[in-house]
């Protein structure tokens, strides 16, 4: 597989440069912001490797057409998110709190996220017989399937929950996005493993 282009990486290179620049190089700040572009570099970067296999191997339709439609907005996205960047790193002003909030955000919805769904009550522990007492939560029924829709219910109604708050932020990100052409990240978390 080819390397990705070298105006690909700069770029990559240059976005997180200005993301530590951005809140003033703290940390915390910093590897929240990265994690929330992240997910957009790697979209792009999918889209690049397809129009670079199609390139290499001479095909030239209406879907690689698409595509590099898809990476010129893309490009142009990027540009006037470096710029919204440099505006915050240079003002102490509404690009600068945009930042900042996003960054507290971000880590917010991620700590929820793993107390959610990565605690240990429920799920196997290996280092725990498998009969043991902490896998049956006796607030629930007694039976596994009736413990089981007990718990999905819950579940189900808190995501609702969830979708109420959540919804309406994701919306009104979506339209500053949509409105002033920037990225102000997706949040994208990868399984991980045992």
């Amino acid at each position: 597989m080819p390397p990705l282009p070298p105006h690909f990486t700069s770029l990559y290179r240059i976005c997180l440069r200005a993301v530590s620049a951005a809140v003033l190089h703290q940390s915390f700040a910093t590897r929240k912001l990265r994690t929330l572009f992240k997910p957009s570099f790697r979209e792009a970067a999918k889209v690049v490797r397809q129009v670079q296999d199609a390139r290499a191997k001479g095909i030239d339709d209406a879907a690689v057409k698409t595509k590099e439609k898809w990476l010129e907005d893309w490009n142009r996205r990027a540009d006037n998110t470096l710029s919204l960047l440099l505006n915050s790193a240079t003002s102490k002003g509404l690009p600068h709190k945009v930042t900042r909030n996003l960054a507290l955000l971000e880590a917010q919805h991620r700590s929820w996220a793993e107390k959610r769904y990565y605690s240990s009550r429920g799920y196997w522990n290996p280092s725990l017989p498998v009969d043991d007492q902490r896998y049956v939560d006796p607030s629930f029924a007694v039976s596994f399937n009736l413990l089981r829709e007990s718990k999905r219910d819950a579940m189900m109604r808190q995501q609702e929950i969830i979708d109420a708050a959540w919804g309406p932020l994701g919306e009104v990100v979506r339209m500053a996005e949509g409105r002033d052409g920037v990225w102000l990240g997706r949040v994208g978390y990868r399984l991980r493993w045992a």
